[in-house]
């Protein structure tokens, strides 16, 4: 009963929020859980030394995983994509949708390409660590610009 009271005071202080923002923070706590056990089972293969095959789908998954999970500043870039196109987004629309969709996606395909392409040797662990740095250095970017909106913002209210 108290529990339920208190949800309902906390959902009349917070009112409504939009409904791709909360698949977005459901899918940054999947990626993180998914990344941390990701992490687990890369350990495991070190510690107990066990023999890396070339089509090894375990630790391609595994891989990928933890790709995904530098990208998620894409979370700032659907942010931003809010901030700016705010009264079309806010319609939630199918097509506000379909954005968030083509969001994750520029965040899960740079993932799965880097994985595959290096555990499969179709390029070096050096060009590996530099297509990492470009994802964490655009996300980097995204998210300070993001920042710097929503410092703006807060200053005019």
């Amino acid at each position: 009963m108290y529990i339920n009271s208190l949800r309902h005071r906390s959902n009349l202080q917070c009112g409504v929020i939009h409904r791709n923002f909360r698949i977005q923070i459901r899918i940054i706590t999947a990626v993180f859980f998914l990344a941390a056990f990701s992490r687990y089972a890369l350990l495991y293969y070190q510690l107990f030394d066990i023999p890396l095959d070339d089509y090894d789908y375990f630790l391609i998954m595994n891989n990928i995983v933890r790709d995904t999970s530098f990208g998620i500043p894409s979370f700032a870039l659907e942010r931003s994509l809010a901030t700016f196109f705010w009264k079309w987004y806010e319609r939630q629309t199918p097509d506000a949708m379909v954005a968030l969709f083509v969001i994750e996606l520029s965040n899960v395909i740079p993932a799965i390409l880097n994985s595959t392409g290096w555990l499969l040797g179709w390029w070096t662990f050096t060009f590996n660590v530099m297509f990492l740095l470009f994802t964490i250095i655009i996300g980097a970017v995204v998210s300070i610009f993001q920042l710097i909106e929503l410092i703006n913002c807060v200053r005019y209210f």
